[in-house]
Parts: C-alpha cells; sequence; structure tokens
C-alpha cells in the first residue's frame, strides 16, 4: 500500500518509471496519501490502536470507494482493498497472539 501510494500511477501517464518516484501526488491528493499511511499503518500492526485502524480504514474506505465509484479513478479500488485489510486488523487487534505454541 504504501509502495502504491508513492507511485500513484493515475495522473502521470506515459511517464518514466523515474517519475513515479518524485511525482506522485502524495500529500495533494487523499487517495495516495491515504494508501501510504495505510500501508505504513499495516506494516506496524496499526501502531497497536484498534481507534487508528479503524479511523485510518474508514478514511480509507470513503476516499477508495468515491474515488472508484464517483470520479472513475479505478485504482482506486487498490486503496479500497488495503482499508478493508486494515479494518480487519482493527477489528482483531490483540485477538491472535504468536507464542512458541503458535497462534491461539
Amino acid at each position: 500500500m504504501a509502495g502504491f501510494g508513492w507511485g500513484y500511477p493515475h495522473f502521470l501517464e506515459n511517464a518514466d518509471i523515474v517519475e513515479y518516484l518524485y511525482a506522485a501526488p502524495v500529500g495533494l491528493l487523499p487517495c495516495p496519501t491515504t494508501s501510504i499511511v495505510l500501508g505504513f499503518s499495516l506494516v506496524f500492526g496499526g501502531l497497536g490502536s484498534r481507534a487508528w485502524s479503524v479511523t485510518v480504514a474508514v478514511v480509507g474506505l470513503f476516499y477508495g470507494a468515491f474515488g472508484a465509484a464517483m470520479i472513475g479513478v479505478w485504482i482506486d479500488w487498490t486503496l479500497f482493498r488495503g482499508a478493508l485489510a486494515m479494518l480487519l486488523v482493527g477489528i482483531f487487534e490483540g485477538k491472535f497472539v504468536v507464542s512458541r505454541d503458535g497462534c491461539r
């Protein structure tokens, strides 16, 4: 998700791969910015906060669905799917603990 947000391809048609690294609209548009926040939140297990996980997930679900359905930016379904994963992290945060015996 973080990589997707960093190289958000929608506004850079026919761009060189290097252009994606410096011209992505991170911080300017909500979808790539939310994607990066979601990506790092997923990597760090929702930062150990159910409230953070659910809040970021709801924002991602909204912008992903709105961008894809209303604006027609179909790659925003990727953001939507990442937000669903974040929502699952928020819902099940702390439910599965990995121990020496495996998951319990």
